[in-house]
């Protein structure tokens, strides 16, 4: 195909894309509210620390309403996304390769799906717990959470964890095509636990709890991929 071949195609699958993000960004939009209770859940052990979720103006709850119909909308969009992605690299693709994207693709989603899991129902409320403690607030001090920064925090705090746990992916792929060898990353293996560390702290709530439960599966995740490499006789 000619190049103007290619981009009338990436046209048509980006106008797929941007048309069915609108589409359930307005579909969310008008079913907001069992997505921000789905949101908020994680946040119920407030109630128990005799605390509340509250909005500081009248046009919070708009302004929050309209961004996280958008997230969602684009959540709720990724399978088609995914379809259009491949709709538009398949017939370039050999058939071993197209094996591999399959593969690839499978692995993503256990991995996106598992790290979603594990931080909303188990991570997360954790997090909001352990901080609502008396350790680090006096009994005699009220709890009035804002509603827009803790949905922020909650919302960072998956997606991030959710791109981040697709890294392993990344580092497989350049081991098996020996663009990076197993040496560089045991020998640099500090660095990298340093990188995930860091990176852990700027996508997570300021706290060195939530930070730890995403660097640590992270790390293992890392020395995961060496082991797996040196099996499959990847990054020489």
């Amino acid at each position: 195909m000619p190049l103007t071949a290619h981009l009338n195609e990436l046209r048509k699958r980006l106008i797929i894309c941007v048309a069915f993000i609108t589409f359930s960004t307005v579909i969310c939009y008008f079913n907001y509210s069992p997505i921000a209770n789905f949101f908020i859940t994680p946040f119920k052990s407030v109630s128990i620390f005799g605390g509340s979720i509250n909005v500081n103006t009248i046009y919070e709850g708009f302004f929050v309403k309209l961004k996280l119909s958008f997230i969602s909308g684009v959540l709720f969009s990724i399978p088609i996304l995914l379809y259009q992605f491949c709709r538009f690299i398949l017939p370039g693709l050999k058939s071993n390769e197209k094996k591999w994207l399959f593969i690839i693709l499978i692995i993503s989603s256990c991995l996106s799906m598992t790290s979603t899991y594990m931080g909303y129902t188990i991570v997360f409320p954790y997090i909001v717990s352990f901080l609502l403690t008396n350790e680090f607030i006096p009994s005699n001090i009220n709890v009035l959470l804002n509603y827009q920064q803790n949905l922020s925090y909650i919302i960072s705090f998956l997606i991030g964890s959710l791109l981040i746990f697709q890294s392993p992916i990344i580092l497989s792929i350049l081991l098996a095509k020996n663009m990076i060898t197993r040496k560089f990353l045991w020998k640099n293996s500090r660095w990298f636990i340093l990188g995930i560390v860091i990176v852990s702290a700027m996508i997570t709530p300021p706290d060195i709890i939530s930070q730890l439960t995403l660097s640590i599966p992270l790390i293992l995740c890392y020395f995961s991929c060496i082991l797996i490499a040196k099996f499959m006789k990847w990054g020489h």
